[in-house]
């Protein structure tokens, strides 16, 4: 066994960069973008732009590279191809906003850069007749990406451990992005550039029948054929359920249908070079089989997916499980009426059906905003909350199940496709209001409820029938501020909670020897009952405080969560022998029938003598 060779890793470094020189220069452009935006630390730059960019090219100039290899070309041609791929890259740069990258533009990569890592599969075979050949090179470069992502994994962990230890044992306090910089390092760097180093140059090397390994036989047939029989067993026994009761197929149907067929086609496609021979009979009719079993299913898939379409409406995630389920019917169709053939059916159907929902006026994303903002505009003419085009809900009687549909149709619009969808409905400046500071998660839900109120509106993308009940909380971020604890004979740490189940709960505080505090919540009466050695002292009406609370104006308001002021959370009562002070930091409660009921509430009990 040799020794390390740095010389050898040098050669094999350069070869790789002449045999791929785009990708290693894309590989480079999004691993310095990454450590660039880990520095600035969430500053919207155009890194973001080219990190997105350079990381689409690299599997759209790999692919481009093995077929131009495969076909050995003149190179005019070679320029042409990648004059094409460069030409798709900046028009993708430039579509992309300035100021802020919204949710439909990362949906957009990730489907193209799926779309351009199964093209790594198929161009390299475009007018390729033999089978064989496809299924062992592919196999051969699923292969090098697990162990490339392995070697990469290894040296991710080494690093971290070694930096932790430094750390830990020096003192030295490294900061958080350095663990951040060796995750870039490990997987935006080393992992593409293994991959690219070990693929092999010769596309029908051995490509036979003796190199089947018997392990990927021994996984699909012990393994995945298991699963995919109870999976089915599930989903049949389910159907007749169904076909019986007359019930919607439920959402969880979807995901399971998703698995089975995923599972079946995995079956396929491991045991493709021995699937026909003679040992394997029972296992060609069970395949076949499941072909018509897929359809079944796909119906009862649909009609799941549907029924969450007519409610509420279309969106991308939505989209993209309907193109699954198309992709999957079609390819069960296509595979059982030529009897599995030809492989290449499953990566090329998968580019075109995938490159094709992204792009062109047809796109995903026109259509579910389109779809989308119907709806708005219906439930506002519905609701007769427009005026002169412009939303004015002021004295408009609008019902909690409205609102939340509004606000969730909002939010959607906005985190999708910008502030700019809803400029038309609002008298506000949007964009002073959505663009004056940074963007993240509470900020925009507070501009959000902003942007509501102006117009008589309450922000609620959540809602919950009276069924399931409608939480709400109390908090405050500010309560060790209020917390004086000098004359207090004690103290004690609340964290009281009820469940729907629950009808009571007890939180006992043996305060010294002779003295034990029991705290009982009783959901029914909304009372906390506080005893003192099994002794009744006094009653807290959680019903009156939550009253109570709700006349005080918010600090602010996230959906169903209002921040007050830390004295608001305050309530002092008397007992028979001691004053109770409770010092609350969170106090949960659900509205049913419209009376609310307490959940829970968390903070400090003082425990004082009695003036």
């Amino acid at each position: 066994m040799k020794a390390f060779d740095f010389s050898y890793l040098l050669r094999k470094t350069i070869k790789t960069f002449w045999r791929f020189p785009i990708p290693v220069i894309l590989i480079l452009l999004s691993f310095f973008s990454t450590v660039i935006l880990i520095y600035k630390e969430n500053e919207a730059s155009i890194w973001q732009h080219l990190l997105l960019t350079s990381v689409l090219g690299i599997p759209l100039f790999v692919a481009f590279n093995l077929y131009l290899e495969r076909v050995e070309t003149r190179r005019w041609f070679n320029i042409i191809i990648n004059a094409i791929g460069f030409l798709f890259l900046i028009l993708f740069f430039i579509n992309l906003p300035s100021k802020q990258i919204f949710e439909k533009h990362y949906i957009r990569a990730f489907i193209l850069f799926l779309t351009f890592l199964a093209s790594m599969f198929y161009l390299p075979f475009i007018g390729f007749h033999q089978q064989m050949p496809f299924w062992y090179y592919n196999k051969q470069f699923i292969k090098r990406i697990l162990i490339s992502f392995f070697f990469s994994t290894i040296i991710y962990l080494g690093l971290l451990f070694a930096i932790l230890a430094i750390d830990v044992l020096f003192g030295v306090n490294i900061n958080y992005k350095y663990y951040l910089y060796i995750s870039a390092f490990s997987y935006m760097l080393l992992l593409p550039w293994l991959i690219l180093g070990g693929l092999q140059l010769k596309f029908t090397y051995h490509a036979n029948k003796q190199f089947y390994p018997k392990e990927v036989r021994t996984f699909a047939l012990y393994v995945l054929l298991p699963l995919n029989l109870i999976y089915g067993i599930i989903l049949f026994v389910y159907s007749i359920k169904i076909i019986i009761s007359g019930i919607w197929p439920s959402g969880w149907t979807v995901g399971l249908i998703m698995g089975y067929s995923i599972i079946h086609l995995l079956i396929i496609v491991l045991t493709f070079p021995v699937l026909f021979d003679k040992e394997n009979k029972i296992l060609v009719k069970y395949v076949f089989i499941n072909f018509i079993f897929i359809v079944l299913f796909l119906v009862m898939y649909f009609l799941a997916i549907f029924k969450r379409i007519q409610e509420y409406g279309l969106t991308e995630h939505r989209v993209i499980v309907i193109l699954f389920g198309i992709w999957m019917l079609f390819l069960s169709i296509y595979l059982f009426i030529k009897k599995i053939q030809d492989l290449r059916v499953i990566p090329f159907s998968f580019i075109i059906l995938a490159f094709l929902s992204v792009s062109g006026p047809w796109n995903m994303f026109r259509i579910c905003k389109k779809q989308q903002i119907k709806r708005w505009e219906y439930l506002l003419v519905k609701n007769d909350l427009l005026q002169q085009g412009k939303i004015n809900a002021f004295e408009k009687n609008v019902d909690p199940k409205t609102q939340t549909d509004l606000s969730s149709i909002a939010l959607y619009l906005y985190e999708t496709h910008g502030s700019n969808t809803l400029k038309p409905y609002f008298k506000v400046n949007i964009d002073s209001l959505f663009n004056n500071s940074k963007s993240n998660y509470i900020n925009y839900y507070d501009k959000m409820s902003e942007l509501f109120s102006s117009v008589g509106l309450t922000f609620n993308p959540y809602y919950f029938a009276n069924k399931y009940s409608s939480n709400y909380e109390f908090y405050t971020n500010d309560v060790n501020s209020s917390l004086k604890v000098d004359s207090s004979l004690f103290i004690c740490f609340l964290n009281v909670y009820s469940n729907n189940e629950v009808i009571a709960y007890k939180q006992n505080f043996q305060l010294n020897d002779s003295l034990n505090l029991e705290l009982s919540l009783q959901k029914k009466t909304g009372c906390l009952l506080i005893k003192l050695n099994n002794k009744l002292e006094t009653i807290l009406n959680l019903h009156a405080f939550v009253n109570e609370l709700n006349k005080y104006t918010p600090l602010s308001k996230h959906s169903n969560s209002i921040n007050l002021k830390s004295e608001h959370l305050r309530k002092e009562i008397f007992g028979s022998t001691y004053r109770y002070e409770f010092i609350l930091n969170r106090m949960e409660y659900d509205i049913e029938n419209k009376t609310n009921i307490p959940i829970s509430f968390s903070g400090y009990l003082l425990i004082k003598d009695k003036p």
